[in-house]
């Protein structure tokens, strides 16, 4: 067994596609996933699954289950939870001393190409700023995020992968429950 997170986006948000987190824990439960828990409303899910299944598998698996039961279209990110250290730790904004209210975090579903990462950082300025590292792209927003061009649809159509994202405070989180559930 393996231990991962699923980071869903887009349940719970303004009264959209409502998914209690105590149901979602016994879908996780049905599809044979086991030690479930959850962190926030927001769609943050801890379990452990069979060594045999990828990341994708799983991630696709969660998905069509969310669809076949809710009839929600919901993107889903699955990584192996222990990366959420290694992210804590890797922070490039952190390390250069910023602000940790300016910081998210924003799960790619896939490593993208170089050239489109270089071509996505070309769009950015000065006060929003990212840094891609594998599946993970750590932001710099000096405004509020609701209001940046470096949203989830952003890295979409940039990157050509699924997104969510995290604000520093909530990916601190998640890799502390991490730690603990060792």
């Amino acid at each position: 067994m393996k231990r991962y997170i699923a980071l869903l986006r887009g349940i719970n948000v303004g009264g959209h596609r409502p998914l209690k987190m105590d149901d979602l824990k016994v879908l996780c439960r049905t599809l044979g996933l086991e030690n479930v828990s959850t962190y926030i409303q927001s769609g943050n899910v801890f379990f452990d699954a069979h060594d045999k299944l990828s990341s994708e598998d799983l991630s696709t698996m969660l998905k069509e289950a969310i669809a076949e039961k809710y009839d929600y279209d919901v993107p889903v990110i699955v990584l192996p939870a222990p990366l959420l250290e290694t992210i804590k730790n890797n922070n490039p904004y952190l390390k250069a001393g910023a602000d940790p209210k300016l910081l998210h975090v924003t799960f790619l579903g896939n490593a993208p190409e170089s050239s489109l990462v270089q071509l996505a950082k070309s769009k950015t300025t000065d006060e929003d700023q990212i840094e891609v590292e594998g599946q993970v792209a750590y932001l710099k927003i000096s405004g509020s995020y609701h209001k940046t061009k470096l949203s989830n649809q952003f890295f979409e159509q940039q990157l050509q992968t699924t997104a969510t994202t995290r604000n520093w405070k909530t990916v601190l989180k998640l890799a502390t429950m991490t730690q603990s559930d060792k």
